[in-house]
C-alpha cells in the first residue's frame, strides 16, 4: 500500500482468483471519516473486472487523477544553486584593551554573504582553535559574529582571530584582549 500526498493506492500483484472481493479504503481525522470501496472479480487468465461503486463520470476523474499522479515527477528539478562570492568582513572585530579578571568580554564582527548555507565561522585564541567551555559561546545570526567570553582569567589574554569560510575562499578578523 502507498499513502503519499494525500493518494493511496492498494496495489495486488500478482492478482489471483482468492483476491476478488470488496476493497474498502477509510480515512479518518480530527475532523471525520471518508471512505471509498470498490468491487474486484479476478477472473482465470490475468483478465480483472472493476465494478465501481462511483457515477460513470467520477469513475473517469479518478481514473486520471491516478494516471497524473502515478506519471507525475517523483523528484522535482534540482534548484540551481546560488553562487556565493568570497566572504568579506563588513565590520572587524576591535581590539578590546585591558580588562580585570572576572569580566565579561564581548567580541563582535559583521560579515557577509548572510544567507550561504556553506558559510562556517572558526574562532582562534593565539593561534589555537579555540575550545569551548561553559564561559564561552559564539554565535552567528544575520551576519553578525560574536564571541562571548564570561569570568575571565589571565589566560584569556591573547589575539583572537574569527575565520570565516565558503567554498568561494575566506576572511579573517583579529581582535586583542589582556586581561589582569
Amino acid at each position: 500500500m502507498i499513502n503519499d500526498f494525500g493518494f493511496v493506492i492498494l496495489e495486488i500483484a500478482p492478482v489471483e482468483p482468492h483476491d476478488s472481493g470488496v476493497y474498502r479504503c477509510v480515512a479518518r481525522n480530527f475532523k471525520g471519516t471518508a471512505q471509498s470501496e470498490g468491487k474486484i472479480n479476478v477472473q482465470r487468465g490475468g483478465v480483472v473486472s472493476y465494478a465501481w461503486q462511483l457515477p460513470e463520470k467520477a469513475q473517469q476523474d479518478k481514473i486520471v487523477e491516478l494516471e497524473d499522479y502515478l506519471h507525475r515527477d517523483k523528484e522535482p528539478p534540482p534548484a540551481a544553486e546560488k553562487q556565493f562570492g568570497p566572504p568579506t568582513i563588513v565590520e572587524p572585530l576591535k581590539d578590546l584593551g585591558e580588562i580585570s579578571e572576572n569580566s565579561i568580554v564581548h567580541f563582535q564582527c559583521q560579515i557577509e554573504p548572510i544567507d550561504d548555507p556553506n558559510l562556517k565561522v572558526q574562532w582562534f585564541h593565539n593561534g589555537k582553535v579555540l575550545p569551548f567551555s561553559s564561559r564561552i559561546r559564539t554565535q552567528n545570526d544575520f551576519g553578525f559574529v560574536v564571541l562571548d567570553i564570561k569570568q575571565t582569567i589571565p589566560e584569556d589574554s591573547g589575539n583572537y582571530l574569527c575565520r570565516v569560510i565558503n567554498k568561494s575562499g575566506q576572511a579573517e578578523t583579529v581582535g586583542q584582549l589582556m586581561c589582569k
